[in-house]
């Protein structure tokens, strides 16, 4: 059995007692396609989170595999999930919040991934990360309840006024994080 490879019943739960019930289950392939890393996204924005996933076991299809989407504002040390169960349409239209459970956004090294999971079992899965981008917080698109945690945020020092961006953001602002800070 190749590495990172599994053993599974197929179908599952089916049991005649023999070595043939179970089968070797590879894990799907998944690479993240936007952002791929130096990328600007502007909390408040909307952007499409784009991947492609790929099925590898006999009898599954790229279809068929699930989705959940992470969020990290630490180069991939710590993950905060903001979508699951997504079908597997290689797109999600997403507004980067401020926060997600609890977990605050803006990072200049922030990093988003997919995690693909196979019909065969929970197990079958894999990932695909970003690299670092930017996230910085587009103070006009924000709604005035965050516009006012922000306020409050900043006269306390909890935010550094350079990661907020005061006057609206015109004509789809691009660049890498480079170009920003």
């Amino acid at each position: 059995m190749a590495k990172g490879d599994m053993l599974g019943r197929i179908p599952t739960g089916y049991d005649t007692d023999q070595p043939s019930d179970f089968v070797e289950l590879k894990p799907p392939t998944v690479s993240m396609v936007n952002p791929v890393g130096g990328e600007v996204w502007y909390v408040g924005d909307a952007y499409d989170v784009q991947w492609t996933a790929h099925s590898t076991n006999p009898g599954s299809t790229d279809s068929q595999l699930t989705i959940s989407l992470w969020y990290s504002a630490d180069s991939g040390s710590t993950w905060a999930e903001f979508a699951s169960n997504l079908a597997n349409t290689g797109s999600y239209h997403w507004t980067v919040p401020l926060f997600i459970d609890g977990y605050y956004v803006p990072s200049h090294i922030s990093r988003i991934k997919a995690i693909a999971v196979g019909p065969e079992n929970f197990m079958v899965q894999a990932s695909g990360s970003s690299q670092d981008f930017c996230p910085p917080i587009d103070y006009d698109a924000l709604s005035p309840a965050d516009q006012q945690l922000v306020d409050q945020m900043v006269a306390k020092g909890l935010i550094d006024p350079s990661e907020v961006i005061k006057g609206r953001i015109t004509g789809g602002r691009t660049g890498t994080r480079d170009d920003w800070f």
